[in-house]
Formats: C-alpha cells, structure tokens, sequence
C-alpha cells in the first residue's frame, strides 16, 4: 500500500474544513439546543415514567451529545492545525507518492553503480548531476518521514474521548413501570466489580487498595498487566486453594502472580500494604462469593471469571506456564493460545471430568471470553470493556450472553471442540443407541465394527446430542443454551 500527497491541496482541504466546522457548530448547537429546551419544559406529557425519561435524555443523551459536538469541534480544529503545521515538511514539494519515492531512490542508486563500474568520458560530470538527484531525493524521504512522525496520532484521542461518551450514553435501560432507568456509569475497576458481583463495601475498599498497591509496586507496568495482576490475585484466593483445572495447576495456565515460595498472604501483607485483617476478610469475601454463586446461580462467580479472564490477558503478555507452552509448542501459536483459553473456561468446564457446568460457571465463562475478545478487537482495557460489556448484555434479544459470545466463538466450533474431547465417552453411548442397535441385528456387525460406525454416527447432530445428554447433562445444557440464545443458562435435560 502506497501513501500520495499533494501538500498544497491537503493544507487548503484542512483549512476549509476548518471553516467548515465553525459554520457547522455555529449553526447546529443552537437548534439542538432549542430543541432540549422545548422537551425539557415540555407541561403536557406527565407521570414517572415521563418524568424519568426526561432526565435521563437532559442529562444524558443531550449533554452527551452536545458534549460529543464540543469535542468533535475542538479536537477537529486543533488536530487539524496540527496537521497543516506537520504538513509544512513537506509544503515545497508538488507531490510526494511513497512507493514512487522509493522507485525513484532505488532507480538513482543503480545509475551510480553502473557510471561507477562503467568509466566513460565525463562520467564525473554525470556522477555529479546523479549525486544531486540523490541528495533531493533522500532530503524529500526524510522530509516525508518527519511529516509522518508529526501527524502521527493526531485524531486518536478524538476517537477515544467519543467512545467513552457513547458508552455513558449508552448506559440506561427501558422499564414498563418507570420508564428509563439509568445504569451507574463506573469509572474504576473495583467499582465496577462490586456492581456486577454484589461484593460489599469493605471488600470492594480493599480491592481499591489493591489496584492503587499494584499501580505503586509496578510503576512500570503496562495496564495490561495491572490487569493481569490484579485478576490472577484475587482469582487465585479460590484457586489456588484446591482449584480443580484437572490435575495441572493454574499456574501453569494463567501465569505465576505469586514470587516463588511465597503464599497470598505473604505477598499481600508485606509486597503489598494489605494489612492480615484485610487479607483474611478479602479471602473470606472471594470464597463465599464463589460458594454462593455455585447455590444460587443468579450471579456470576466472580473467581471463576477473574483466574478465566486473567488466562485470556496471561496469553496476550506470553506469561505462560508450563501447560500452555505444551499447547502452544505442540500447535501453531495462535491457536496453542486460543486452545489454552477455551480449556481454562467453557471448553475445559464443558469437558474435564467430572464435569459441573452451572448457571454461574456459564456467565463466567461466557462473560471472560467476551470481554476478552472486546478488550482486543477494540483496542479496550479491561475496565473500558468491563463498561462496554456489562452496559450491552442482556438488553435485548441480540445482546444475550450467547449471542455476543458467539460473535466470537461460532458454534460449530464449540461443538466441534467438545464432541472431539469426549468423543470415548459419546462413542460408547451411542453404542447403546436405538439406530445403533438396530444396525448390529441387521449386519451382525463386531464390536470393533460397531465402534467404528459409532464413531461416525456420533457426527449425526441428533445422535450426538442424545448421546451428551446421558453422558454430561451440564454440558448439553451449555449447549442447548446457546443455541435457544439465553441470557443464562437453562435447564434442557427434561
């Protein structure tokens, strides 16, 4: 891909745009305003509903539309300025086109060789002419690449501060009884934990402290790894206490957060300011949280999503452990990667033995994998797209947990993926299988005859999911889920 441009006519296309931006703003801020009044003051429409609606689009839609306007203007404004100053690099030539550039250098420099290692009358006049030609067009590339460094980025934070505007706006829903009803936009991480995960405000303080301990302890981290840190920690205060991922540690998968020998309650209270008091009721608090999500089934597990999520970030940072640099060894990278991923949350739940899938298992497992595939499909982190997610699932029909999961995941593949792990398991079910049976009568087939038949039935869809629902109830229900596209999981086996 080439780049091409004609400077004179980009800095007179920047400054009409300018021009153009202070007619529009000067024109459309006061009808848009008009028109907030007249709905604002409206005196016909009444009641809580109305009422409830009112705010909601005075201080949020509006606000943030005018904002989103105000925004748009400046940042346009000065980003263009900066433009036209970047594009002063380059302002003495009538067209610059890159890979021409390139030609053209390249093309002067085989001439040299060629005068060079071809003595002729007056090559020095020719060398001389050839060395100027030479010096213009390097003194042209570089000029280029100084424009290039300098208007590099410079609508980036225009996109970025328009983005988080529409996610606020975003954040209300429809209720028959009041009308709309705003969703709390949370600006911090343990703020939005506590939302979604209904922790108390002792536990979610701590957590505060130890999103500011780590900011502090690693100064120069990345977010993504505070991410990571800050997940694997408090995900690890289940798991790393009897946690089943079958018989590999979860070390192994999502990373080594801990130095080597030290417990959590070592790293905390002493790397880490938490005081013992904290410790232990922040242990405590993640504990019982994963207990009562596995009873009640309404909430997610918030463990199980943090060690399932920090897996998807450990892979992003290549902090692997031993068991994911066999899958990544053994397969091609990205999918080593993605394999590890799937068998740290709905695949491995869906298929290590024994096999306990739950409603809180499917929101965490469907939830990490999403917010994952957000955070690097849209450039997030965690806490952007902790926002953009929990503000989107469950809206509507479209935004369901399965359907948003299988954006990503297709089902094809997760069917795929399980009936390959169990396929032992479904073979010798589908054994006992009415077509099955009916096949040995008719053929007198052998036993190795019908397991080999057997393992191509199982392929049959209906075979296949007859044969899971004895073999792993839980996950025919994971399945069946998805495909009735529910918001959480439901109960199919009946």
């Amino acid at each position: 891909m080439s780049v091409e441009i004609r400077p004179a006519e980009a800095i007179a296309s920047l400054k009409k745009i300018n021009q153009e931006l202070s007619s529009v703003f000067s024109s459309v801020v006061p009808s848009i305003r008009e028109a907030i009044e007249g709905f604002d003051n409206d005196t016909i429409l009444q009641g809580q509903a109305f009422d409830n609606l009112r705010n909601h689009m005075r201080d949020e839609i509006f606000s943030g539309l005018l904002s989103q306007i105000n925004i748009a203007t400046s940042y346009l404004r000065t980003a263009n300025s900066q433009h036209i100053s970047a594009l002063g690099h380059i302002s003495q030539y009538g067209v610059i086109n890159q890979n021409q550039l390139a030609q053209d250098i390249r093309r002067v420099n085989e001439r040299i060789t060629d005068a060079e290692n071809n003595g002729f009358a007056g090559v020095a006049g020719v060398m001389a002419v050839l060395y100027a030609e030479l010096n213009y067009l390097n003194q042209k590339s570089m000029d280029f690449d100084a424009y290039l460094r300098a208007s590099s980025g410079l609508y980036n934070g225009l996109f970025t501060e328009l983005g988080d505007l529409t996610s606020r706006m975003d954040f209300a829903t429809f209720c028959r009884s009041s009308g709309i009803v705003v969703i709390p936009y949370s600006t911090e991480i343990y703020e939005l934990i506590q939302l979604q995960f209904g922790f108390c405000d002792r536990t979610t303080q701590i957590i505060q402290q130890l999103v500011n301990d780590l900011r502090n302890q690693y100064p120069d981290a990345s977010q993504l790894e505070l991410d990571w840190r800050l997940l694997r920690l408090l995900g690890g205060l289940q798991y790393n206490y009897g946690g089943r991922l079958g018989e590999f540690r979860w070390d192994d998968v999502a990373g080594r957060a801990l130095p080597s020998g030290m417990d959590s309650l070592v790293y905390f209270t002493t790397v880490l300011n938490i005081s013992e008091e904290d410790f232990n009721f922040l242990f405590e608090s993640i504990r019982t949280q994963h207990s009562n999500a596995g009873r009640e089934g309404n909430i997610g597990d918030f463990a199980h999503f943090a060690i399932t999520l920090s897996t998807h970030l450990a892979t992003d940072l290549e902090n692997h452990g031993m068991i994911s640099n066999i899958y990544i060894n053994l397969l091609p990278t990205q999918e080593g990667r993605t394999r590890v991923e799937w068998m740290s949350g709905w695949l491995g739940d869906a298929t290590i033995r024994p096999i306990s899938f739950g409603p809180d298992d499917f929101k965490a497992d469907l939830d990490a994998a999403t917010i994952s595939h957000i955070m690097r499909t849209q450039g997030l982190n965690m806490q952007e797209a902790f926002n953009r997610y929990f503000s989107l699932v469950g809206r509507t029909e479209e935004l369901t947990r399965s359907a948003m999961f299988l954006e990503h995941t297709p089902m094809d593949i997760v069917i795929r993926e399980i009936r390959t792990a169990l396929i032992s398991d479904l073979v010798h079910e589908a054994m006992q299988h009415p077509i099955v049976i009916d096949y040995a009568i008719q053929t007198s087939a052998t036993t190795r005859m019908l397991e080999l038949a057997t393992t191509k039935l199982v392929e049959n869809e209906e075979v296949f999911m007859d044969s899971l629902r004895e073999i792993a109830p839980d996950t025919y229900n994971f399945i069946r889920s998805l495909e009735e596209n529910e918001n959480i999981m439901g109960d199919f086996t009946q």
